[in-house]
């Protein structure tokens, strides 16, 4: 009798060994489709699309289908080009009535191939949407000669897509 009781407190200790650990829920995904400039929630694009631009491109989202969403942080992982030697760009990422979330610092896209820029920011608080509400992703362009941006949406590069990941903070 001693024996099955030391048995099931051996087995009680190492079961719960097993199981103790975390689970981590991660944030959803934002990628650009350049075949209408969306934002595509936890969705690849069907085709890939290379977008060319001066001054500033918008993507937008659907309705996000909530009423609110917690404070976060925007990371931003574009693969762009520019025309020109050396640009600046910088993202914003809005509610659909224009009002700022966060902005990212001004980068300089210096290359003449897709090369991978990541753009991120947080919001101050949580974040109030409205009924039929999302977000939109604007790329400004900072230089003061206009030149050719270019991104190319679902090009599978070797860390993803061009995609917004989106994570509590």
């Amino acid at each position: 009798m001693v024996l099955i009781g030391i048995v099931s407190g051996m087995l009680v200790s190492y079961v719960s060994n097993v199981i103790s650990g975390g689970v981590e829920v991660g944030g959803p995904v934002f990628y650009l489709d350049g075949s209408d400039n969306s934002l595509l929630l936890n969705e690849v694009p069907d085709s890939e699309e290379v977008v060319i631009w001066n001054g500033k491109i918008i993507f937008y989202s659907d309705d996000l289908n909530v009423d609110d969403f917690y404070k976060s942080k925007f990371d931003c992982y574009l693969w762009m080009k520019s025309d020109n030697e050396i640009n600046s760009v910088k993202v914003e990422i809005r509610k659909m009535d224009d009002t700022l979330i966060c902005e990212s610092d001004e980068q300089v896209i210096s290359s003449l191939k897709h090369s991978k820029e990541i753009f991120s920011c947080s919001s101050s608080d949580n974040i109030i949407l409205g009924p039929g509400e999302g977000f939109k992703l604007i790329i400004n362009e900072l230089t003061g000669t206009p030149s050719e941006i270019s991104i190319k949406t679902k090009h599978l590069y070797s860390d993803g897509y061009d995609r917004i990941e989106v994570s509590p903070i």
